[in-house]
C-alpha cells in the first residue's frame, strides 16, 4: 500500500465533528466510540439494546454535558495530580484482583490504549470533583436540623432505626 497514491489505498473512515461545546469540537469517533462501548455493557449485562439511533443520541447528549462540566472544573482550577491518578489506576487493579502491571497488560491485551484510559480516570476523578463541590456549596445541615433528627429516631420504638451513621 506505500507505493499506491492516496485514493488506491482504499476506503478510509474520516472522523468529523458533530458537535461543538463552547468551540471544543465533539468528533463522530469519540460518539461511535463511547456508543459502542455503551452497547457491550448493555449486551454483557442481559439489557434490551434501544434502537441505536436513540442510544447514540443519548451518548452523544451525556458526551456533551461531560464535556461542559470538565470545561466547568478547568475553570475552576480543579486538577488531577499523578499521585491521585495513579491510586485511581491501583484501586481498579485491586478491584479486579489484579496487580498494577498484570492490570496494565490485560488493559492492553484487550486493545485498549493506556493512555487513553488513565484519560478517561482523570476525566472521571474530575467530574466527582466537580460535583462534590456543587453539591458542598448547596447543601447545608444546621444544629437544628440534626437535634431535630435525633428526636424523631429516639422517639421511634423501631429498634433498627436507632443506630446512627453520621
Amino acid at each position: 500500500l506505500r507505493g499506491l497514491p492516496a485514493a488506491q489505498q482504499g476506503p478510509r473512515t474520516v472522523d468529523y465533528i458533530v458537535a461543538l461545546v463552547n468551540s471544543e469540537p465533539l468528533t463522530n469517533n469519540e460518539v461511535r466510540t463511547r456508543l459502542l462501548r455503551l452497547e457491550q455493557q448493555l449486551t454483557q449485562q442481559g439489557a434490551a439494546l434501544p434502537p441505536r439511533a436513540e442510544l447514540a443520541r443519548q451518548v452523544m447528549e451525556q458526551l456533551i454535558n461531560e464535556r461542559v462540566q470538565l470545561q466547568q472544573a478547568t475553570e475552576m482550577g480543579l486538577r488531577v495530580d499523578e499521585g491521585t491518578l495513579a491510586r485511581a489506576e491501583q484501586s481498579i487493579a485491586t478491584q479486579n484482583q489484579l496487580s498494577l502491571d498484570e492490570f496494565r497488560r490485560r488493559v492492553a491485551a484487550e486493545g485498549m490504549d493506556l493512555n487513553a484510559l488513565r484519560e478517561q480516570l482523570r476525566n472521571q476523578i474530575l467530574l466527582q470533583q466537580l460535583r462534590e463541590r456543587e453539591v458542598d456549596a448547596r447543601v447545608k445541615v444546621g444544629e437544628n436540623e440534626i437535634d431535630e433528627f435525633v428526636r424523631e429516631q429516639e422517639a421511634s420504638t423501631d429498634l433498627s432505626s436507632l443506630e446512627l451513621n453520621l
